[in-house]
């Protein structure tokens, strides 16, 4: 069984009832929350957390992989609708929209203030890009406007300002056969999309993966030299790869540092990569560790500390979520206490300060979690 979210297809296992658990801080200073799911599910994925620590992915049933449901946590703590309400986000979407069937959160914004969502929804059979913004009892989202001649899209990444000022959402539009990059920008009355790919790479596929507002990273298809990372900084540069690279992605830009983290190809191994942005479109790189026993790797993203994280792999089944503390040490989540007591992290996609999310099963369902490291 299989659901497709953002262009990727995520594996779906077994069926049982929901759990929702805190297990206790370990000796090693690791603590893992189990998210749970939303009422009536019993799958989920987490994708997204915030520097406050509310966590956005997608909750589903397994009797009906195809219907997604966008979901966002409070602060550290599983989903619990009796307590709190907001947090089934595709309730809201569909109840503000006609004809949503499907949504997924993908990345989430909040620093003190207000809550900014970033995602996906599938409107009359047609995949869309979505914004949604709370600020205490106050809710609203936007489907947001698609390039000229644009047919479908999603958005991956949101960097939020409260409302007060536009907001910055990236992702990627279909546009006459071709994948194009799109910033949006965003307020609560309106949106504005720039698309990047019809004007940096035309006849090309390209997809925007972050964004810091002022700079954005991502990923286009030269015709002639294969998958490169990129950076959008008044103009699109490429970001330096090791000579011999086959293809580079670039997947995470962090807010606060000139740190982005992706992966990058050669001689058939992919590596984790960390890039320092230099300005003026001149960039270094690092490649990271794979960890013991796996061969290629991926960087997901970094923290204002510089932590990495991402996932390890020899093959599509054997992925493990880990996370590279400094540029020479890598930590696989599965030789940790948790994954003592039933736990497989699969892929871990984002994190704060001091949290990691992620996908991964317990027991035979997908579940979503967040494991704070030491």
């Amino acid at each position: 069984m299989e659901i497709r979210l953002n262009g990727c297809i995520k594996r779906v296992i077994g069926n049982a009832g929901a759990m929702c658990c805190l297990i206790g801080t370990t000796a090693l200073g690791q603590t893992l929350i189990n998210l749970g799911t939303l009422n009536n599910d019993d799958q989920s994925l987490s994708f997204g957390i915030s520097g406050s620590g509310r966590v956005t992915g997608m909750s589903w049933n397994s009797s009906s992989p195809s219907y997604g449901h966008t979901f966002r946590t409070k602060p550290y703590e599983a989903l619990n609708e009796s307590t709190d309400a907001a947090a089934n986000v595709h309730s809201f979407l569909s109840s503000s929209f006609s004809s949503i069937t499907s949504s997924g959160g993908i990345d989430i914004f909040q620093g003190t203030g207000a809550i900014e969502l970033a995602g996906e929804c599938v409107q009359s059979g047609t995949t869309r890009p979505f914004w949604y913004f709370e600020n205490g009892s106050s809710r609203t989202a936007r489907i947001l406007a698609l390039p000229y001649t644009g047919t479908s899209g999603s958005a991956w990444a949101v960097s939020g300002r409260g409302g007060s000022y536009a907001s910055a959402v990236v992702g990627y539009s279909m546009v006459s056969g071709y994948a194009h990059a799109v910033y949006w920008s965003v307020y609560t009355n309106g949106d504005w999309a720039y698309d990047y790919g019809g004007n940096f790479y035309p006849a090309q596929n390209s997809y925007a993966t972050g964004t810091d507002i002022n700079q954005t990273v991502g990923y286009h298809e030269d015709p002639e030299v294969g998958w490169r990372a990129f950076i959008v900084d008044n103009w699109a540069y490429d970001l330096a790869t090791p000579s011999g690279t086959s293809a580079s992605y670039a997947f995470a830009k962090n807010n606060y540092t000139n740190k982005i983290c992706g992966s990058c190809t050669v001689s058939g191994t992919t590596y984790a990569v960390l890039w320092t942005y230099n300005g003026s479109g001149s960039s270094t790189y690092t490649l990271l560790p794979a960890p013991s026993g796996k061969t290629h790797a991926v960087a997901r993203d970094v923290n204002q500390f510089g932590v990495v994280v991402g996932y390890a792999y020899n093959s599509s089944s054997d992925e493990v979520a880990c996370y590279w503390p400094s540029t020479t040490s890598v930590i696989v989540l599965n030789d940790t206490p948790p994954a003592l007591l039933g736990w497989n992290f699969k892929r871990a996609y984002k994190l704060n300060s001091g949290t990691i999310v992620g996908t991964g099963t317990y027991g035979n369902n997908n579940r979503a979690w967040a494991y704070q490291f030491d």
